[in-house]
Parts: C-alpha cells; sequence; structure tokens
C-alpha cells in the first residue's frame, strides 16, 4: 500500500510541474510594448529631421551607419540619408519583405520611432 500511495504522489507531482512549465511558457511575451502597452502616444503631427529623425537615427543607426564608421549605408549627413530615404530606409526598419532587417543585430526600433521615420517620409523627408 506504501508503493503505491509514494507512486501516486511522484506521477500527480510530474504531471502538476509539466503542466506549470508548459503554462509558463504559453505566456511569452518577446515585445515589452505588447505586453505592458505603451506608456505614451506616440505624436506624429509635426515630424522634423532635427527635432525627431536625428536623435533615433542617433540612438539607433549612426554606431553603424556613420561616416566615422563608414560601413556602406551612411546615413549621418542629410543628402545621404534622404537618398535612403526615398528608397528603402522604411522598408529596412520595418521587416519589409526583400529588405534587409535594420538595425542589423538588435531588436527592431518600436512601431513609434518607425511611425516617426515613416511620417517624415511621406511628408516629403524634409530637412527642416
Amino acid at each position: 500500500m506504501e508503493k503505491v500511495k509514494i507512486k501516486s504522489y511522484f506521477y500527480l507531482t510530474v504531471t502538476l510541474t509539466a503542466l506549470i512549465m508548459s503554462a509558463s511558457q504559453g505566456c511569452k511575451y518577446e515585445n515589452e510594448e505588447e505586453l505592458f502597452g505603451s506608456e505614451e502616444e506616440c505624436e506624429v503631427t509635426e515630424i522634423s529631421y532635427q527635432g525627431e529623425i536625428i536623435p533615433i537615427l542617433d540612438q539607433f543607426c549612426y554606431s553603424c551607419h556613420s561616416t566615422a564608421e563608414a560601413s556602406g549605408v551612411i546615413l549621418d549627413t542629410y543628402v545621404t540619408l534622404k537618398s535612403w530615404a526615398d528608397e528603402s530606409l522604411y522598408c529596412t526598419i520595418s521587416y519589409g519583405d526583400g529588405c534587409d532587417n535594420m538595425p542589423k543585430n538588435q531588436p527592431q526600433l518600436s512601431e513609434c520611432n518607425i511611425l516617426k521615420i515613416k511620417t517624415w517620409i511621406d511628408e516629403g523627408a524634409l530637412e527642416n
């Protein structure tokens, strides 16, 4: 009788452990914004090159795409950025089909930063 109880407890413990582990895996989120939502609204009514675009590029792009680094695509001057904005900048940051995903080996930009860049491009990618 003692062996039956031990066996039952063992199987119960293994079953409960498996259930807890599988339940915890089902709630995994990769993106903090997806889990908690955005803490602030994304303001895109007055996007400027100086005010919004340069700070985003400075934080996420210039470490690889600046004149000092010279690793192919240069984004730290308006002229070079404008040509990429007209061609494929939005595609690369929004992980579009057929585009290299950027920033490379880093998490994707936030939805708000992507929206700011898209708005700036859609409004003519002005040097303002």
